[in-house]
């Protein structure tokens, strides 16, 4: 099954919540989610905090200019009733990944809730690359600095550091950059001195 068939898939268990004031065009959005299929809860004004499972939030932004909230877990629709330069900023500092205009048509909601959890799903796993590639890189720094910190001390070459670090992370059952993080801190000499020349 790709993912386009999961996505379309899943629709129908979504669990959408609606922020907006209570009038015809909340009720309007309301309905036209629900013959979708999905699940909606429907308040104002726009809590600190998305309620618990949440799938979508579609918030409207308002007049005044007041920032859409900060979810970076919930994929969020921004719902606009007229574009102006201060609520154009505001859409483009938020972490809207789709737009809903009024007045509120059926047309195009469908395709928006697809989309946004599609856009926020990929940015989701492409932060997800980019921590791992951060920690792997951290972790290398911290390896490299107690690799180092070793060889000044007469441990031997950078190299035969690098091998005693690895070999006793090994033999410890550690992560080699915890390890590192303990010779940095000078509580982990006596475990590299063992391995040293092993």
């Amino acid at each position: 099954m790709t993912f386009s068939q999961t996505m379309i898939r899943e629709l129908r268990s979504l669990r959408v919540a609606v922020f907006h004031p209570a009038d015809a065009d909340r009720d309007e959005l309301v309905l036209h989610i629900r013959r979708i299929g999905c699940t909606v809860y429907a308040d104002w004004p726009i809590p600190s905090r998305p309620p618990r499972e949440t799938d979508i939030a579609l918030c409207l932004l308002s007049e005044t200019g007041a920032a859409l909230p900060d979810w970076p877990e919930v994929p969020l629709i921004a719902i606009l009733e007229y574009e102006s330069p201060v609520i154009v900023r505001s859409l483009l500092d938020s972490n809207a990944h789709g737009i809903v205009t009024k007045p509120i048509r059926a047309f195009g909601i469908l395709s928006t809730l697809l989309l946004t959890r599609s856009l926020h799903r990929f940015g989701q796993r492409q932060k997800a690359k980019t921590d791992r590639l951060e920690e792997t890189l951290r972790s290398r720094r911290l390896i490299d600095r107690a690799a180092e910190a070793l060889a000044a001390s007469g441990f031997g070459t950078l190299e035969t550091c690098h091998q005693a670090i690895r070999r006793a992370a090994m033999a410890g059952r550690v992560t080699a950059a915890s390890l590192a993080e303990d010779i940095l801190a000078g509580k982990a000499v006596a475990a590299i001195e063992m391995h040293r020349k092993s």
